[in-house]
This record gives C-alpha cells, sequence and structure tokens, in this order.
C-alpha cells in the first residue's frame, strides 16, 4: 500500500543522492590527478639540476603556463572520454 511506495520513493531518493555523490567523487579524482599531473612539473623543474632554463627570465611563465593548460586540458580529456564512454552519466548536476 502507501507504506511501500512512500518506502520505495525515500530509497529512490537515497539512490540518487548516493549516485551525485559518486559523481561528485569521480570529478574530484579526475581534477586531482590532474593537479598531481601539473605538480609533476614543478618538482621536476625544482630539482637542482641545470637544464639552462635559469638564465631565461620568461622561463617560470612559460612552464607555469604549459603546466596550467596542460592540466585544464587533461581534465577536460579525460572528462571528455568519462562522459563519451558511460563511466559518468550525464546531466547529473
Amino acid at each position: 500500500g502507501q507504506i511501500t511506495s512512500t518506502e520505495e520513493l525515500v530509497t529512490m531518493k537515497l539512490d540518487a543522492i548516493r549516485n551525485r555523490l559518486l559523481y561528485i567523487s569521480t570529478m574530484v579524482s579526475i581534477a586531482s590527478l590532474c593537479v598531481a599531473t601539473a605538480s609533476l612539473v614543478g618538482s621536476i623543474f625544482g630539482m637542482n639540476l641545470l637544464n639552462n632554463l635559469e638564465n631565461d627570465p620568461n622561463a617560470f611563465a612559460q612552464v607555469l603556463a604549459g603546466a596550467l593548460i596542460g592540466s585544464v586540458g587533461l581534465f577536460v580529456l579525460i572528462s571528455f572520454w568519462a562522459y563519451r564512454s558511460g563511466v559518468l552519466p550525464q546531466g547529473v548536476l
């Protein structure tokens, strides 16, 4: 009767909330992968190795811009792949 219907409605709402949390968790994981990739570039250039960029006044800005563009591009690429492959549902948020 009505109790079963109410129970099913509550179960469906909880399922929808759980799915949104899983979606957000997946997006945060993708974002943290992209940030880790950008920090890898910074850690490589932060080592005390000679790479002939020490004397270039624009090297820091170029490496920073490349890391940021690469990180955002990687986020877009992985997100696009996840949507196209069906890993992430479309229209969740």
